[in-house]
Order: structure tokens, then C-alpha cells, then sequence
């Protein structure tokens, strides 16, 4: 679990509301990476303890054999696999 106190969008985000890659659909819930401060870690969490600097990414695995992926769009794979990762940040 991590504690945020401040937000910070990915420009890449900023980019997609003002239509940077054409017309978004509206609404549009963007926001793919969070930094924060680890506040509880799991018993078996062995690489961060409470009060690390903690870093959430949204990761998709993606099959790299598609018409997609092969075409370097591998955020649209419909084999892939979305998934959140937590690290610690230095």
C-alpha cells in the first residue's frame, strides 16, 4: 500500500487530453504511473519497507507475434496482458 501526496501527469497523458493523437474519447481517465511512499508491505514483500520511495508503473505483456505488435503497437496487442508493478525508486 503507498500514500501519494502529490500527482504529476506523464506528458504522454497531458498529450492524449488535448487530442495530441487525435480526438480522445471523452471522458478519458488518464494517469499510468504513480509515485508515492510505501505506508504497509506484505510478510512476504522482501525488497521494500515502509517509508521507501515506491514507483507504480502499468506494465503490458504483450505477444509480440500479432499484427500489432508487429506493427510496434504493442500497447493494443489483444493478447497481451495488463498488469500493475510497484518498485522502489533510488
Amino acid at each position: 500500500m503507498m500514500n501519494t501526496k502529490k500527482r504529476e501527469e506523464p506528458r504522454v497523458d497531458m498529450y492524449s487530453l488535448i487530442g495530441g493523437w487525435g480526438d480522445a474519447p471523452m471522458p478519458l481517465c488518464v494517469g499510468h504511473e504513480v509515485i508515492g511512499r510505501a505506508i504497509k508491505v506484505g510478510k512476504d514483500v522482501k525488497t521494500v519497507k515502509v517509508g521507501d520511495r515506491v514507483g507504480v508503473g502499468a506494465q503490458i505483456r504483450a505477444c509480440l507475434d500479432c499484427g500489432n505488435c508487429k506493427a510496434d503497437q504493442e500497447n493494443y496487442c489483444p493478447n497481451g496482458k495488463f498488469f500493475l508493478c510497484m518498485e522502489k525508486c533510488s
